[in-house]
């Protein structure tokens, strides 16, 4: 496995090839005893230089005993209490089914490799409180909104809607004009934002290595997914760009029904935003330190983030733990039902507005 840790002067010299985990250990534990020893035949109070490069050697000793000890024994709890918990749901009378799927999924989904690096890895947390941020999405929320509003009511509040009536096919190819145009504004402005926001990452957090394990970062080491930090932040980019991809549906179909930009960016900014104050508020209260998984608003965050596209805003929740539901005795992944649902209500929003847009004028 290769391993290195890019670090002080005299450390960083001794990864500067490949080694083993035990001839790493081996030195950085030699060089702490060097460093105590130096500390304290120094003359100066307070030996910035030496103290922080022993803060550096017991940083990487405390990572490897995360990568080497810490982390597969609690992938082992996992899978032990996984199976022990499905076993117990075997033996009942009268047996829960899904449990029992959920906890040999659970089993199967840990029990896998996960090519840990010592390596530095940035700021996934800082990245993704700036990522995140809900001024923003708010912001992008109502640009999404004002651009599929502008775009269905012009012709009504120009008049020109007179004239488009006259004919069915000019109204039906004027809709897909229409709706291409607001969406390729959107996933555009979405697209350069995500872009922007990457190359900051980069600068100010020190996030370079994007085929690290996502379970290489604080809070996502119970992640039962086999997926780099890469894969992470391209997932993040596809579902958020779904989001503004649903917002502009659901602003083309109040739009076309009440034919007004006056009622339509309420309406639109009502359903879209709403929710997501919703969400916010949720997620803070689950984060307290005296919330459980069978608190009741713990429970309802989950089922929120099985049906709302909101959460896809936040979409580090779908990734902190084992997290599925079953459909119809199949184990799926809370995160690809909420996708699915999502894209089925984007489909229904377009097809109903269409046929509404393109009805013959009495």
């Amino acid at each position: 496995m290769e391993r290195a840790y890019h670090s002080g002067k005299n450390t960083s010299r001794a990864f500067h090839r490949e080694k083993s985990s035990a001839e790493i250990r081996s030195y950085i534990l030699a060089r702490e005893s060097e460093l105590n020893e130096q500390i304290a035949a120094s003359d100066e109070e307070y030996p910035a230089k030496l103290i922080n490069e022993l803060f550096i050697c017991q940083t990487i000793r405390q990572r490897l005993d995360f990568i080497e000890k810490d982390f597969p024994s609690h992938r082992r709890a996992l899978i032990t209490d996984a199976i022990s918990a499905a076993e117990r749901e075997r033996a009942k009378t009268d047996p829960d089914q899904s449990v029992i799927t959920l906890n040999e999924l659970a089993a199967e989904k840990y029990n896998t490799v996960i090519d840990m690096k010592l390596t530095e890895s940035g700021k996934l947390s800082e990245l993704l409180v700036y990522l995140d941020n809900i001024y923003w999405d708010y912001a992008m929320m109502l640009l999404a909104v004002i651009i599929a509003v502008r775009m269905f009511t012009l012709d009504y509040s120009s008049g020109a809607y007179r004239v488009i009536n006259s004919e069915i096919k000019s109204k039906g190819r004027l809709f897909w004009s229409q709706l291409a145009a607001a969406y390729s504004v959107t996933a555009a402005v979405v697209i350069l934002s995500a872009v922007s926001q990457l190359i900051v990452g980069v600068l100010c957090f020190g996030i370079t290595d994007l085929s690290l394990p996502l379970q290489q970062f604080e809070g996502f080491e119970y992640c039962p997914y086999i997926i780099t930090l890469g894969g992470f932040l391209a997932i993040k980019l596809c579902l958020k760009l779904l989001f503004y991809l649903f917002v502009t549906a659901v602003s083309v179909l109040a739009s076309v029904l009440t034919k007004k930009a006056g009622a339509a960016v309420p309406v639109s900014a009502l359903v879209t935003i709403m929710p997501q104050i919703i969400m916010t508020m949720l997620f803070i209260y689950v984060s307290g330190e005296n919330s459980s998984a069978l608190d009741t608003r713990y429970i309802a965050f989950d089922r929120l983030r099985t049906v709302l596209p909101q959460s896809f805003l936040n979409l580090k929740t779908y990734f902190f733990r084992f997290d599925y539901i079953t459909v119809v005795g199949f184990a799926v992944s809370r995160l690809v039902c909420a996708a699915a649902l999502t894209c089925l209500i984007t489909f229904v929003c377009i097809i109903t507005a269409f046929k509404k847009y393109a009805r013959p004028a009495r």
